[in-house]
């Protein structure tokens, strides 16, 4: 017996799986012509932040001209991608930047979209391809952007919600990463009574 999420899904399978081929083929040329011919990425701003706090200087990813200096060691940049993000997010950044700009910029796009790949899995077991296939995932896998992060906190905290209240708490409060995008989600836990994940997020 087929169940209602999978005759949801079902008719966008085949186009699902074709566009996510697709875009994960033009996401992996994109990551490989990296490799060999470096371009600019938004990738480059968490690169040089990370360099230099493993260099003792965290402070001076916010310096523009010092974090700049760094960024032009990567890559031959036009204008400026300063680090708009919490000193929070060095610690989770630190250990791609002791790595070659490309190969940190490729491996943070791996890891990242293999989290955000398991939990929409966990989220909508029958339409993975759905997930991959959703064309914001070209853009983010190409300039190494951190929506992959982000996404899979957002789902993996939902996920945890029922069951695990507070754990799933401790998981969105880890969009403290980048604030902006948990700002109501107290709120949130407020209007649905969810104490157990308000003080997990707040933990």
């Amino acid at each position: 017996m087929i169940k209602a999420d999978e005759r949801t899904f079902q008719p966008f399978h085949l186009p699902a799986k074709l566009l996510a081929y697709f875009i994960l083929l033009i996401a992996a040329t994109a990551l490989a012509v990296n490799l060999v011919h470096t371009f600019s990425a938004d990738f480059v701003s968490y690169w040089a932040a990370g360099r230099l706090a493993f260099d003792g200087n965290a402070a001076g990813a916010y310096d523009i001209a010092v974090h700049r200096a760094m960024e032009l060691k990567a890559i031959d940049l036009d204008g400026l991608m300063p680090f708009p993000y919490p000193p929070l997010f060095l610690f989770v950044i630190l250990p791609f930047a002791l790595l070659p700009y490309a190969v940190g910029a490729t491996l943070w796009t791996a890891v990242t979209f293999a989290g955000y790949w398991a939990t929409a899995r966990r989220l909508l077991p029958h339409s993975g391809w759905l997930a991959a296939g959703f064309p914001p995932v070209l853009v983010n896998a190409i300039i190494a952007q951190n929506a992959f992060l982000t996404a899979a906190l957002f789902i993996g905290g939902f996920l945890l919600l029922p069951k695990r209240p507070f754990v799933a708490g401790m998981v969105v409060g880890c969009l403290i990463v980048k604030p902006h995008l948990g700002l109501l989600l107290p709120l949130a836990f407020i209007a649905a009574r969810e104490w157990r994940a308000f003080a997990g997020a707040a933990l």
